[in-house]
């Protein structure tokens, strides 16, 4: 699937970053840090991160985290997109955030084993 633009939002107090595609949730499944959802005909539309500013921004220090959740707050569209071969799936997300006057481009890949995703 090429990259879509998607919506996102951001809960700064529990640190839940959602992406999404403009299509109903039918379904979903926890895989670690994140929550994928699925449609009624069983497509990936949409991602949910746990402990986002951790999981999003590893590299960045401790003292700038509430830098962090400022900044994810801002966020409002990403680019979002599937790959997916006979054992695997990849999410992919690119999105833009200002993080302490500097605009920063993020791009978050989650590789999930396809055999996780039968249901």
């Amino acid at each position: 699937m090429a990259a879509k633009k998607a919506k996102v939002s951001y809960d700064q107090e529990e640190d839940i970053f959602y992406v999404h595609l403009d299509t109903p949730i039918a379904d979903s499944l926890e895989h670690g840090n994140y929550i994928i959802d699925f449609s009624k005909d069983n497509r990936i539309v949409g991602l949910e991160i746990l402990n986002a500013s951790k999981n999003i921004f590893a590299g960045i220090q401790s003292s700038e985290e509430m830098d962090i959740k400022k900044s994810l707050a801002t966020v409002k569209s990403a680019l979002f997109g599937i790959h997916e071969d006979k054992r695997m799936v990849w999410i992919g997300v690119l999105f833009v955030v200002q993080i302490q006057n500097k605009e920063r481009t993020h791009s978050i890949q989650i590789d999930i084993p396809h055999v996780m995703l039968s249901k």
